[in-house]
């Protein structure tokens, strides 16, 4: 599969069109070896070096992330001044390219996912004008030290 195959793919599946105003969802960084495919994925939250450093270690052309690089600001025309560009060289010379699904996927599968996790019922958006936030009743009452015990555990079996 190609850069741009799976761009369509996820494009389909988590329109850009549904994002946020102010969000920069989408392609952000075609591989290098775009022409080759795409070789492996690895996913995160936010991009760090580390991830840039496992993704070569693993030999993997594309990161998705569900935060963009250009977070909350117009992509800059000089890419070697603005905050993520130690990142955006790292990917670069290493040829790995970089994807981000931000609103887009918040409100479609977030709400869903996290209502899931901890089982609410009686489930409403919490802002029903952007799609994005849920809430809803626990099924038994907990602290929240007993709550994050709970979401710990949950973790752990991931």
């Amino acid at each position: 599969m190609t850069y741009d195959e799976l761009c369509a793919l996820l494009e389909e599946r988590y329109p850009l069109e549904i994002q946020e105003e102010w969000d920069r969802s989408g392609p952000e960084l075609a591989p290098a070896s775009d022409g080759e495919g795409i070789t492996g994925v690895l996913i995160g939250l936010t991009l760090t070096m580390g991830m840039i450093e496992r993704a070569e270690a693993l030999g993997v052309n594309l990161i998705l992330c569900h935060h963009p690089l250009f977070f909350n600001e117009e992509q800059p025309s000089d890419l070697t001044n603005f905050k993520n560009s130690q990142l955006l060289e790292a990917m670069a010379a290493r040829g790995i390219g970089f994807y981000a699904l931000h609103t887009n996927f918040d409100k479609l599968e977030m709400n869903k996912a996290l209502g899931d996790l901890l089982e609410l019922e009686d489930r409403e958006v919490l802002d029903e004008v952007s799609g994005i936030g849920i809430v809803g009743t626990m099924r038994e009452s907990l602290t929240v030290r007993e709550l994050a015990l709970q979401l710990n555990e949950l973790r752990g079996k991931k």
